[in-house]
């Protein structure tokens, strides 16, 4: 696990919060192919822009969870003013006790070690048809769900992987 930055005891820190850049947010999302039926779920939300994104642009439901009181404070803030806070909720939680049965779509920037701690919660909580979208890191041992993976640029000319996987239609 990441070195706790937020101060608490009681809870996992999954990763630091290192924003992902809005090209791929963007670019994340429409992979997912995500749509105005969708519940998007963001597990390490930080600033809420995966959440928010996906209410605005593509009209999608979402929720975001994150450990840090502030950084939940600015999703709320960012929700409202981007005028979606509707369509989304912010919960302040340790994402390794969050229930993700609601999810349509499960956004994630974490950690190998942190995708392969939450791994059992996503085979318990997440139904047949989900689609899973990671930046940057595959989740371990899940190749046979990988669906596709692609190189974005953002706009300082940095790529970053983007992985899609799908959960089975039977488990």
């Amino acid at each position: 696990m990441y070195p706790g930055s937020h101060g608490r005891d009681d809870a996992a820190d999954l990763a630091p919060f290192v924003p992902t850049p809005r090209p791929v947010v963007e670019r994340m999302l429409e992979i997912a192919a995500v749509g105005p039926e969708d519940v998007v779920y963001d597990v390490g939300c930080g600033d809420g822009r995966m959440v928010i994104t996906a209410a605005k642009t593509f009209r999608a439901r979402g929720v975001g969870i994150d450990i840090d009181a502030a950084l939940i404070e600015e999703c709320r803030a960012g929700a409202k003013r981007e005028g979606v806070e509707k369509l989304v909720r912010f919960l302040l939680m340790d994402a390794t006790k969050a229930r993700l049965t609601g999810a349509t779509v499960l956004a994630l920037y974490l950690l190998p070690e942190s995708l392969e701690t939450l791994e059992p919660a996503f085979e318990r909580d997440l139904r047949p048809g989900v689609r899973i979208v990671s930046h940057d890191y595959m989740i371990p041992g899940w190749d046979g769900r990988l669906v596709r993976s692609e190189v974005v640029t953002d706009e300082s000319g940095r790529e970053h992987k983007i992985h899609l996987y799908r959960m089975p239609v039977t488990k």
